[in-house]
């Protein structure tokens, strides 16, 4: 199942300047809990879609991005992989 995230930019470990890969680790902890064995996609230090089919998370994600690029990662059970 796909949805959108409630992980965005609010909070302290999320300034302006840290790129999408610096805000998964950051905030790795919180990720890990909530994404374990699933895919996520990751767009402006937020999650936008996630799910277990990488194929359908990627796609969900192009519908909110359009041409614009985002990351994909898969979340595996206590770490992120980067």
């Amino acid at each position: 199942m796909t949805s959108k995230t409630h992980l965005s930019k609010r909070g302290p470990k999320t300034p302006e300047h840290l790129n999408d890969q610096d805000w998964l680790r950051a905030n790795s902890p919180r990720i890990t809990q909530r994404y374990a064995k699933q895919w996520i996609a990751v767009y402006h230090h937020s999650i936008i879609a996630s799910g277990r089919n990488p194929e359908m998370v990627h796609q969900n994600a192009k519908l909110i991005t359009g041409d614009k690029p985002f990351m994909m990662k898969h979340i595996e059970k206590g770490i992120v992989i980067l």
